[in-house]
């Protein structure tokens, strides 16, 4: 196979590669929706640093075990979290309340 031939099938690879990721993203948001709705009406405290640590900690070592830099999953973690956060802080504030300086994630 000529080498453009060969990058041309590599990309389209890292294509379905990315649909899987942000289709994986987007399941792992409505989840989060839901987690956020039931600790809005069942007045669970959202805030949860456990989970955020059990998390990332998870990340990291995923990332060790298969040769990824650990900081950089936990970059990408954390910025998922913040997304998390996001979405959470709307379900809240749909319901009347706020507070998003003590919140944590799912």
């Amino acid at each position: 196979m000529d080498p453009q031939d060969r990058l041309a099938a590599l990309r389209a690879d890292l294509d379905r590669i990315d649909t899987r990721v942000r289709d994986a993203l987007r399941d792992r948001l409505r989840v989060c929706e839901e987690v956020g709705r039931l600790k809005r009406d069942h007045d669970i405290p959202v805030m949860q640093p456990a989970r955020v640590d059990q998390v990332t900690r998870g990340a990291r070592a995923y990332a060790e075990r298969h040769d990824i830099d650990p900081d950089y999953l936990d970059a990408v973690y954390r910025s998922i979290i913040a997304e998390t956060c996001r979405v959470e802080d709307r379900l809240v504030a749909a319901d009347g309340r706020t507070g998003t300086d003590d919140r944590t994630p799912s």
